[in-house]
């Protein structure tokens, strides 16, 4: 049992490129609702709002048909998965301008964003991330910056992912601009995620982070109510490295 609550921290670890770090003293509030609506005023204190749920792949897009388009890596059709779809939102206190192409494609940033992960450059926003300890793995990780970027890609499926995030939240249609990160060839417990951040602008150093995510995890690993907790936990973490960052 101890085994398995151990595997699902170490799960929802790349779900959200997360990292080891002191935990700021925000509070995280779990919504009912998997899209649920965003009022920034709820959020300039420091508080975290989040959903998470998981699916099988045959039941995911017959109940969140929405999110369907977010798949730009077909992990969908993998039989052996259990799909987590996660909403997060929370304001950091830096200004937009921060959110540049240098900035967050650089491996410094990265570096510190994924703690005690190792990142090895092997392609242009291409990254090769090894997470030490005793039950080490690999996976790659791209990384892309802004939607005028993303657009030129060929990947149509990448641009329609972008395009949804936009209709799914009302308030990312404001962003001045777009984090869209795919995780991939796990060596363990993963088929792959994709993450998409929006970033708005609210005021002076103070910017407004939607994400959504959906990833496929191994079913064997994907048990609802640890992966919940270490959610809640990790998005803290994300978000007060964000903040450390200079």
């Amino acid at each position: 049992m101890t085994d398995q609550f151990n595997m699902n921290q170490v799960i929802i670890t790349f779900i959200l490129l997360l990292i080891n770090c002191t935990l700021s003293m925000a509070d995280t509030i779990e919504r009912k609702k998997l899209n649920f609506s965003v009022d920034p005023t709820k959020l300039m204190n420091g508080d975290i709002h989040h959903a998470l749920v998981t699916a099988s792949p045959s039941k995911f897009t017959s109940k969140f048909p929405d999110f369907a388009d977010l798949d730009s890596l077909y992990f969908l059709d993998s039989s052996q998965t259990k799909i987590v779809i996660s909403k997060s939102a929370y304001i950091i206190k830096k200004p937009a301008g921060f959110f540049d192409h240098q900035t967050v494609g650089s491996e410094s940033f990265l570096a510190h964003y994924l703690g005690d992960q190792k990142l090895s450059k092997i392609a242009e926003n291409d990254f090769l991330i090894t997470v030490p300890g005793k039950e080490s793995y690999t996976y790659k990780m791209r990384t892309y910056f802004d939607s005028d970027d993303i657009s030129t890609l060929p990947n149509s499926k990448i641009v329609r992912a972008v395009t949804q995030i936009k209709k799914l939240d009302i308030l990312s249609q404001s962003a001045s601009s777009t984090i869209f990160r795919d995780f991939r060839d796990f060596s363990k417990y993963s088929v792959g995620g994709i993450q998409i951040s929006s970033i708005i602008p609210l005021k002076e150093n103070r910017t407004l982070i939607i994400t959504y995510s959906i990833t496929g995890v191994l079913s064997e690993f994907a048990k609802k109510a640890p992966l919940k907790k270490s959610f809640s936990e990790e998005i803290q973490a994300q978000k007060e490295l964000i903040e450390s960052f200079n």
